[in-house]
């Protein structure tokens, strides 16, 4: 296996299990809502890091903001 991609698996998943934890931790320490709590950090970790599809521009407008008319 390469070790390169193999620390990268091992820091992800380090990441994650961090994030699972406080998000634990904030729901008050709760029992048997472990897999909830992997699946909301492992999505909040991963989903930044996928590229945007096809066809949906990147730099968005922000909220409100209304091209100007010309002129």
């Amino acid at each position: 296996m390469n070790a390169g991609k193999a620390n990268t698996t091992e820091s992800v998943h380090g990441e994650i299990e961090r994030r699972a934890y406080a998000l634990w931790e904030q729901a008050g320490r709760p029992h048997g809502r472990a897999e909830e709590h992997w699946a909301q950090a492992e999505a909040e970790i991963l989903e930044p890091k996928k590229t945007p599809s096809k066809g949906k521009s990147e730099a968005a407008p922000a909220r409100g903001h209304k091209p100007k008319k010309k002129k």
